[in-house]
């Protein structure tokens, strides 16, 4: 389990290895449904993985 944190316009689960995001709303409402993976590459490099849900 990755530990998160709570920031202005998202949350946040990250193990400084790879950074798992969920963007906040005007609302304070989190939208769920295109979270964003980063893997944070030992060089500095930050790699972004897009990841969307398909609809069932």
């Amino acid at each position: 389990m990755l530990p998160y944190s709570l920031r202005k316009d998202y949350l946040s689960f990250t193990d400084r290895k790879w950074d798992w995001r969920y963007q906040i709303n005007k609302e304070g409402l989190i939208l769920d449904k295109n979270p964003t993976l980063y893997e944070l590459q030992p060089s500095g490099v930050i790699k972004e993985h897009i990841c969307l849900l398909e609809e069932t």
